[in-house]
């Protein structure tokens, strides 16, 4: 008889995510379309123009690198906002290099990288004005 090779996995957020996730969804309501776990080359992508061997780099670099939300334009799908949440794990040497590398992928594409802690007290109406605050200073 065949082993299985697959199983169900565990669940897409772990707790404090899925109390973020309900935080975010509050806030941002039906105006932004809000998805978990969102790998990095969904969105952001090397710039055209580049040589081949610096483009096939760049895409490996950000294809195993998520985030844990990502905020999209409703209607165009359009990438608006990025959003990590930072627990213990990122106090370690390696997640904070990595941490640092995401961040300037997002800055230099234009994309916000907002940071929340995992122990920050944060209400769905002070999330709301920090999103709004990122957004207006994209468009701004």
């Amino acid at each position: 008889m065949n082993e299985a090779l697959y199983k169900k996995q565990k669940p897409l957020l772990n707790q404090n995510e899925i109390i973020l996730y309900e935080k975010l969804k509050s806030a941002v309501g039906d105006d932004y379309l809000l998805i978990p776990q969102v790998h990095l080359e969904k969105l952001i992508a090397p710039r055209q123009g580049s040589f081949i061997g610096k483009i096939k780099y760049a895409v490996g670099h950000i294809s195993r690198k998520s985030v844990d939300f990502a905020i999209f334009d409703i209607k165009t799908f359009e990438p608006l906002l990025a959003i990590e949440l930072n627990g213990e794990s990122h106090n370690q040497q390696k997640t904070r290099l990595r941490d640092k590398d995401v961040q300037l992928h997002f800055e230099e594409a234009g994309v916000p990288l907002l940071t929340f802690q995992n122990h920050e007290q944060i209400s769905s109406q002070e999330i709301r004005l920090i999103i709004n605050s990122k957004l207006a200073n994209r468009l701004g």
